[in-house]
């Protein structure tokens, strides 16, 4: 998994996940954690934040057929 802020066990990130300016705290993250991509866990789902367009184009696009079953 791409790195992530620290979560605490159980409910993961779900007091950190910001309510307005969320593309704002996510560059952050991204630039603090040195990756295109953050992951962050909230209660039992998952979620992968993709920072960057050419990541995007790559896995949203190009691969879209690997991914389109999951």
């Amino acid at each position: 998994l791409p790195p992530g802020p620290k979560r605490l066990p159980l409910i993961g990130n779900i007091f950190q996940i910001p309510t307005s300016l969320e593309w704002e705290v996510y560059a952050q993250w991204g630039r603090e954690l040195n990756s295109d991509m953050i992951y962050l866990a909230i209660g039992g789902t998952s979620l992968v934040i993709i920072n960057s367009v050419k990541i995007a184009n790559d896995l949203l696009d190009k691969r879209s057929s690997i991914y389109s079953d999951r």
